[in-house]
């Protein structure tokens, strides 16, 4: 494999990716939330050895599907029950292993391994329900530094901008949207 477009998935925002690429720095944090086989954290990962940048990248996923898609769920029982051995594969072939770590843990869990104010950016692409979005927003936002960023994925899906309007509305943050479906928010 020589390129993360070979990673079976879903990414339709390398424009904000490399956004990232270009603002991370040495030992700077961030966090990928919602991993599935790689195809978006592997871009990243290619463009950082590019750049020759030394951020910390962490994948945090269950590596077992979403619970809620069928699609997801026939994908994962025809792996065996988990995604992470085709993920590390990647990062393998990648030569990607060290610079990003995976975290076999479900969202809430993960954000608990990781000090406020520790994290550069976050990106939000797990559960796609308004409880879980939810959930993964008030977890990992305490984590993000001052003028760090989160961000996150489907904001065309109603659940998820409902989610993220309803918790940054009341903290008066304005919620970008980074076209074609991702969410930014500066903290």
């Amino acid at each position: 494999m020589k390129s993360y477009k070979e990673i079976d998935g879903w990414f339709d925002y390398e424009d904000l990716y490399e956004k990232f690429s270009n603002i991370l720095k040495d030992n700077d944090k961030f966090v990928e939330v919602g991993v599935w086989k790689g195809r978006s954290i592997c871009f990243l990962g290619q463009l950082l050895v590019i750049k020759d940048k030394k951020p910390e990248v962490f994948a945090v996923d269950t590596f077992k599907g979403s619970q809620n898609e069928g699609v997801h769920l026939n994908e994962v029982d025809r792996l065996g029950g988990s995604t992470l051995p085709v993920f590390k594969k990647h990062l393998n072939e990648l030569g990607l292993e060290g610079i990003i770590s995976p975290i076999e843990k479900e969202s809430v869990e993960a954000s608990h391994l990781f000090e406020d104010n520790s994290l550069a950016g976050v990106f939000i692409d797990a559960n796609h329900s308004y409880e879980g979005v939810s959930q993964d927003i008030k977890s990992w936002y305490p984590k993000v530094v001052e003028n760090g960023w989160m961000t996150g994925h489907d904001w065309d899906s109603e659940e998820v901008s409902k989610a993220v309007n309803d918790y940054f509305d009341p903290l008066r943050k304005l919620v970008i949207h980074y076209p074609p479906s991702c969410w930014v928010v500066a903290k």
